[in-house]
């Protein structure tokens, strides 16, 4: 069987010809709104995260991982402390929210 490169994010591409310097910047912005903490790497599915999310326990995935783990059997449990464990748990890391968790983020990037 033929093996698949992963999928780079658009945030994650390096340059992108036939685009302004003022399209990128925007478009930069624009990712970092929706990702501030790039560079961040799943733990469970060693890709880029695109939507950094945490559970009350300080434990950070990409909020589509959060979604997979906890609506498959078990359900609603962490993987990583076994306890249960609801989506309606797991905040998205936004830029608004983002100074909160700055310890769980430092810790997440130390575990890479």
């Amino acid at each position: 069987s033929k093996k698949r490169s992963p999928r780079v994010p658009a945030c994650e591409t390096i340059s992108q010809p036939k685009r302004s310097e003022q399209e990128l910047q925007a478009s930069n912005s624009l990712c970092n709104r929706r990702n501030p903490v790039p560079g961040l790497i799943d733990v469970i599915t060693r890709s880029p995260i695109r939507r950094p999310a945490v559970c009350p326990r300080g434990y950070i995935l990409g909020y589509a991982t959060w979604k997979r783990i906890l609506q498959s059997e078990p359900r609603n449990i962490c993987p990583f402390t076994k306890h249960d464990l609801h989506l309606g748990e797991i905040t998205i890391i936004n830029e608004d929210n983002i100074h909160r968790f700055t310890q769980e983020i430092e810790r997440a990037f130390d575990n890479v």
